[in-house]
């Protein structure tokens, strides 16, 4: 049990949505804006993930703080510390701590499931890992959130929704979600008759840099994720050998990039 709802956290409700959203000009500038950070810049920024799913008659909840350190394309470190509970009353916790580093060519994902004492290694081939992202769109996260970090989780889930931009708060701008037909219809009898789907996508004006997300599936999921401390950094400036990973002596190493494949 402990195992199938940690993978139910990791792969959040295992639902897959294909969508063609679309955005009004305006969005489609900001989001352009938050692409052309995420794909050259180098920077940090912490975050948290506040997550419940209703799923298999059960509820589970998480809470999720990280970090993810971003020294240009295909350079990146995203390490997360998770809680969780699931079961009656929460009677079911655990803890999981993750990191994924990629180190140009390949992404390590390790998962530690402290409660259990069972670390996990895997590796993919960035190329890979590019076509599964360019050929999933929507709310494809079964296999992907073991191995994308929130930037590339933004950009899947903004996939589900088209996109109209509302005002914020002072230095803010609202990208308003409203989900695609596409999406809808791909739920189908899956989402409780009456429940809604929304999504509110936060920026900075000065940078486009995200300041939340939420997005609610009905009753069935709602994720919130909150980011700070954003810091762009000069690439030159972090150490050599940052973004290298070396599995412990004697560590099993599994080739994700198969299971990735079967998935496409």
């Amino acid at each position: 049990m402990k195992v199938r709802i940690i993978l139910l956290l990791l792969m959040l409700t295992g639902l897959a949505v294909q969508a063609s959203a679309e955005a009004s000009p305006e969005a489609r500038e900001w989001l352009d804006r938050l692409d052309a950070l995420y794909a050259g810049a180098a920077f940090q920024v912490d975050y948290t993930l506040e997550l419940r799913v209703e799923a298999q008659g059960q509820t589970i909840s998480a809470n999720a703080k990280g970090n993810l350190l971003q020294g240009g394309p295909r350079l990146s470190i995203n390490e997360l510390e998770m809680q969780a509970a699931a079961g009656p009353g929460g009677a079911e916790m655990m803890s999981v701590h993750s990191r994924q580093i990629s180190d140009g060519t390949t992404l390590w994902a390790e998962t530690n499931m402290v409660n259990m004492g069972i670390t996990q290694i895997g590796t993919i081939d960035l190329d890979v890992l590019d076509e599964f992202a360019a050929s999933s769109s929507g709310i494809e996260l079964n296999q992907s959130m073991m191995f994308t970090d929130p930037f590339a989780q933004i950009d899947m889930l903004i996939e589900a929704f088209d996109v109209v931009v509302a005002d914020g708060e002072a230095g803010t701008v609202n990208l308003i979600m409203t989900p695609t037909a596409e999406t809808t219809a791909g739920f189908g009898s899956d989402l409780p008759e009456g429940s809604e789907m929304t999504g509110l996508l936060v920026l900075t004006r000065e940078q486009a840099v995200p300041v939340s997300l939420d997005v609610a599936l009905g009753s069935m999921m709602q994720i919130r994720m909150q980011f700070t401390d954003f810091e762009l950094l000069d690439r030159d400036e972090i150490p050599e050998g940052t973004f290298t990973y070396t599995p412990e002596p004697g560590a099993t190493v599994t080739d994700l990039t198969p299971m990735l494949k079967a998935g496409m």
